[in-house]
């Protein structure tokens, strides 16, 4: 395994550089190898513009339509199970949870829903002899959370 780190980081820093040297490559253009500005008319800067503003158009409808396509929904449901292992105190075994987890969401808008969460734990814990003669007693946890949802929408 280490004997593939040095030439697999010298294969990633070769291929950057070559990247790199490959779009320095000289121009076709005789005016910019003479040390001349390149010659531009009205023409065609008036037509780079409207070539990036049609980009600039097409992207923001793209992600429009990504956010109505994730957002137009009515209702989004979820269930999950889950296992977590602990030691709930200094001089006690660990614990063992089995985990369950609901949740659901009616969104009212593209911007504005609202959710209710809920799960539960169960297991049981070793807690050592003691004066009840219970040395495994079952522990269960329980939440249940709800609220407004705000989807966080990218700039990007």
């Amino acid at each position: 395994m280490f004997l593939f780190r040095r030439p697999a980081l010298l294969l990633a820093v070769s291929l950057a550089a070559a990247n790199v040297l490959m779009a320095q490559s000289s121009s076709s253009n005789p005016s910019q190898d003479q040390g001349q500005p390149p010659q531009t008319t009205a023409s065609q800067d008036q037509g780079q513009v409207s070539v990036q503003a049609r980009i600039r158009k097409r992207k923001e409808q793209r992600r429009a339509q990504a956010i109505h396509d994730v957002y137009s929904h009515l209702y989004e449901a979820y269930a999950g199970m889950g296992y977590l292992r602990f030691s709930p105190g200094d001089k006690l075994q660990h614990l063992t949870y089995y985990a369950w987890d609901t949740g659901f969401t009616r969104y009212y808008s593209e911007r504005l829903g609202v959710t209710i969460d809920s799960r539960g734990y169960y297991g049981t814990a070793y807690v050592g002899l003691n004066y009840s003669s219970v040395t495994r007693p079952s522990v269960s946890t329980y939440a249940v959370m709800g609220g407004g949802d705000l989807p966080v929408l990218s700039a990007a």
